[in-house]
């Protein structure tokens, strides 16, 4: 504890990686307030569309959107606890006064559904551009598809848990400094390096790999059939911006998770310098503005893939009749 109290707040603060305590980084005040901009809206959509998906998916017979929509409502639900979440941590020491038991205890389970439910939304997507690369160069496959996806879902959600659990163990609330901290930094920085790979990384290259593969036989095959797409360009509009709210949903990560793989690896002493610049701050703010954000673009992707794509279908049989 002696080593702790003579930490600069930014260190222990980044000791933590993931508990974001907005009041205790400089420039700390423009960002909670940022975050209770972005998170109280965000919830309140969120909750407004996970009422919608439930209500569609109760009326749908169609066997694609189903499957999109029990995807959107797992992530909707997960960007929604990440939301309170993030809320929680943003006012916690504000305006609750607990014990030290009790506060390393939320701290624990709070950490935990913020790192579980921001993994398991990438990993959603990561299973929709799969199912979506499956439609376009495997049809037949794609046609048998119905729970296989949930399940595999699932089997991903229970691993993510699994290591998130071990991520949290030596999680420990800081009362002098009122910061949640990781009281192991050997397997703290190893477990993080970990997760970042495995929940933002490897998931990220396969998407953008078999989404960029979608958009470019969608150009080559309009070389070659050109009359036949034109008639279904409607369509292919609807996945195109698919596409770009999942690769743009993703690159909004990116600079969160660069910053704290970079702040994983220099030394102790540039990283305490790297914590007085101002421009690190800045750049700081940025990234996790940009993160927490990106938790409506399932407003935009649920209106485009599926709301779009029902009421053009309505449309066709309209034309038909």
């Amino acid at each position: 504890m002696k080593d702790l109290k003579n930490t600069s707040y930014e260190v222990i603060i980044e000791n933590n990686n993931n508990f974001l305590n907005p009041g205790s980084i400089v420039y700390g005040k423009v960002l909670e307030r940022l975050l209770y901009f972005i998170c109280i809206p965000g919830v309140i959509v969120n909750l407004i569309i996970f009422y919608k998906q439930i209500k569609t998916l109760k009326k749908t017979k169609s066997r694609s959107t189903t499957i999109n929509l029990q995807f959107l409502s797992m992530m909707t639900f997960s960007d929604t606890m990440s939301l309170l979440c993030i809320l929680f941590s943003a006012s916690f020491n504000k305006y609750l006064d607990l014990s030290n038991i009790i506060s390393t205890i939320s701290c624990k389970i709070n950490l935990f559904i913020i790192q579980t439910a921001t993994a398991f939304s990438i990993w959603c997507w990561f299973v929709l551009s799969g199912i979506r690369y499956m439609a376009v160069f495997k049809p037949y496959t794609h046609l048998k598809l119905y729970y296989e996806p949930l399940y595999t879902t699932i089997v991903i959600l229970f691993i993510i848990c699994f290591f998130e659990s071990k991520t949290v163990y030596n999680i420990e609330y800081l009362p002098i400094l009122k910061v949640c901290i990781d009281t192991n930094e050997k397997a703290r920085k190893l477990l993080n390096v970990i997760e970042i790979v495995s929940s933002y990384l490897f998931p990220f290259i396969f998407i953008f790999i078999m989404d960029i593969k979608i958009l470019c036989w969608k150009r080559e095959s309009t070389k070659t059939f050109g009359i036949i797409h034109k008639r279904s360009g409607n369509k292919w509009k609807i996945i195109r911006c698919g596409l770009f709210i999942t690769i743009t949903d993703l690159l909004m990560n990116l600079p969160s998770y660069t910053i704290r793989f970079y702040t994983l690896v220099i030394p102790r002493d540039d990283l305490n310098d790297l914590y007085k610049s101002k421009i690190f701050s800045i750049i700081y703010i940025i990234s996790q503005v940009l993160y927490f954000s990106q938790f409506f673009l399932n407003c935009l992707y649920l209106y485009t893939i599926v709301y779009r794509s029902q009421n053009h279908s309505k449309k066709c049989k309209r034309s038909f009749s």
